[in-house]
């Protein structure tokens, strides 16, 4: 028995992880309609050994690197259900009924255009599932779900190799502008396996830099610009303040680049939009 709900994994090189993350997919009851995996360009294990061993997933590959944004875009376009659950090869859902919680999500709140998981990472006792939810404008990629007819009011993710610092806000921007909301279900639990290491990388220091100056540039009215300004000037402060210089330099050199090479993406919110975002964050 399955549900109408689509799952995307965009992956690179991480074929351990992913490997366990199907083994909890195929666990689940009621079960997922499709299973996606996008295997982002520099990754050649991953698409043989999924089509050797896991014939029900379909695989779609990049000849260029496109990042997790880009490979989220990517699998929304070829999946085909009306409910998409959204996971990284190293995120799965802890109870077996996740697929079900989605769909009854998505009916009992009809202008929720994304669910957003509870997520815990690794070494994090997970929190008892709650029957109650609120709206938010915060959301992990590696744990939620998208209701396909808002996501097509979108532009989708701005693809990066680097996202972090704009991804999920651009989304969440993008979704309330057009009238939808975003609702954290309680009911829905995901397991992050990781412990968050990776992120002292320099080059995610350096991308999570330049982000934080594109995504106000892109969305952000002009008379919000200083209050851009002020997001990549603490973001630079917490940086330096936690000890994570190595990069810095970098980010602030690609921030110009960044901002000349998308500078024909820029489609701005309206000033209500950035108001109601802001006070949901608070």
């Amino acid at each position: 028995m399955s549900v109408p709900v689509s799952v995307i994994i965009p992956t690179w090189r991480r074929l351990d992880a992913l490997r366990d993350t199907l083994d909890v997919l195929r666990a689940c009851n009621p079960s997922p309609a499709e299973v996606l995996v996008h295997v982002d360009a520099g990754d050649n294990e991953t698409a043989p050994w999924l089509r050797q061993h896991a014939p029900e997933v379909q695989v779609l590959e990049s000849g260029e690197r496109r990042g997790p944004g880009g490979g989220r875009n990517r699998l929304m376009a070829a999946s085909n259900q009306p409910y998409v659950a959204s996971l990284d090869d190293d995120s799965y859902p802890l109870d077996a009924d996740y697929f079900a919680r989605v769909v009854q999500g998505f009916d009992r709140h009809p202008g929720a255009g994304m669910l957003a998981a509870i997520v815990t990472h690794r070494g994090v006792e997970a929190p008892a599932a709650e029957d109650r939810a609120e709206e938010v404008v915060n959301f992990m990629g590696c744990g939620c779900a998208y209701r396909r007819t808002a996501w097509d009011q979108t532009d989708g993710y701005l693809p990066r190799s680097v996202p972090y610092g704009m991804e999920e806000t651009d989304l969440s921007l993008q979704l309330l502008d057009r009238g939808w909301k975003i609702v954290k279900d309680r009911r829905l639990r995901i397991r992050h396996d990781t412990d968050l290491s990776h992120h002292a990388d320099p080059r995610r220091t350096a991308g999570t830099v330049a982000n934080t100056a594109l995504l106000p540039y892109i969305r952000y009215p002009v008379r919000y610009w200083p209050w851009g300004l002020m997001q990549y000037l603490n973001r630079i402060r917490w940086f330096v303040t936690a000890g994570r210089l190595r990069g810095i330099g970098q980010g602030l050199m690609d921030t110009g680049w960044s901002l000349w090479k998308n500078r024909k993406l820029r489609d701005p919110v309206s000033p209500g939009t950035i108001q109601r975002f802001r006070e949901l964050r608070r």
